[in-house]
């Protein structure tokens, strides 16, 4: 019909605690979090209309992110003392969970974004390389 691209995404939120323990600040010490994100999936093929079924890509985030990260100490599931659990680093993270699950689920759809906000004012955004989506919060 069209070449073109369809794009549909889903948030998510989590609650977690963690520290950073090579910060000079307050978070080096362990505090908490209402972690909140958005995971974008795009594709040039609808199956069904559909980009994929809302529940589908929710079963996803739980599989990739919530039953990692939910309502648990961060740094004792990234024990690795390099990995410190930076929003940067969990969204990098969580990015290739998604991808991994959604390849099993259907490979021809494209991960575009993981958008992970620590807080209100903090956002880090981990990019597909190939993403022609641009981040609009």
């Amino acid at each position: 019909m069209y070449n073109t691209r369809t794009f549909i995404s889903r948030k998510f939120k989590f609650e977690a605690a963690h520290s950073l323990p090579f910060h000079k600040g307050k978070c080096f010490y362990k505090h908490g979090h209402c972690f909140r994100g958005e995971v974008m999936i795009s594709s040039e093929n609808l199956i069904n209309g559909m980009v994929m079924d809302y529940n589908d890509l929710k079963e996803v985030i739980k599989k990739a992110i919530l039953n990692v990260a939910d309502h648990q100490d961060l740094n004792t599931i990234f024990t690795d003392e390099t990995y410190y659990t930076t929003a940067e680093n969990l969204c990098r993270f969580f990015f290739g969970r998604v991808k991994e699950e959604l390849f099993l689920t259907n490979p021809e759809i494209k991960l575009e974004y993981v958008s992970l906000k620590e807080t209100d004012n903090s956002t880090s955004i981990v990019y597909n390389e190939n993403s022609s989506y641009v981040y609009n919060s």
